[in-house]
């Protein structure tokens, strides 16, 4: 098998496998939560200062209607608070209301527990691979990013 065969292969497994993950009850969020409403959340958290649904739309790269459906959403579950933005008055600033900060809270521990937990499993010289060759594929992206996309801005 000639190595542009090969890395096409492993690629289509290494993507596979990836979505297999993101479908086990592991990646299920809890109190009812979507992904895209976990991101927000974390985003928010994140960020800590009011974000505008722009901003927020160009950090996890949804779209405006996106982003509005899910700021109704977790509003409506007392998540976010929405506030007219002093700088610009046809503008909302958005924050993690008190009980999102602690469902934010909540969900990253939760999150870190169970990584834990599975990296345990995994064993000492499996997690420290793993971590350093998802670490450099991630330098390797970003690299490529940079000579790819950076000339057409």
């Amino acid at each position: 098998m000639d190595d542009e065969v090969f890395f096409r292969q492993s690629a289509e497994k290494l993507l596979g496998l990836l979505m297999q993950s993101q479908k086990k009850p592991v990646h299920q969020h809890a109190r009812h939560l979507t992904v895209g409403e976990v991101g927000v959340m974390r985003c928010l958290y994140q960020h800590r200062d009011a974000m505008s649904a722009g901003e927020l739309g160009r950090v996890m790269d949804i779209g405006s209607g996106g982003v509005a459906n899910l700021l109704n959403s977790l509003e409506k579950k007392g998540y976010i608070n929405r506030m007219m933005n002093p700088a610009d008055r046809r503008g909302v600033q958005v924050t993690l209301s008190e009980s999102g900060y602690r469902a934010a809270e909540e969900k990253m521990q939760e999150t870190l527990d169970l990584t834990t937990g599975l990296l345990h499993a995994l064993g000492r010289e499996d997690s420290e691979q793993l971590i350093r060759i998802y670490g450099r594929m991630l330098e390797i992206a970003e690299q490529y990013m940079q000579q790819h996309c950076g000339e057409s801005e």
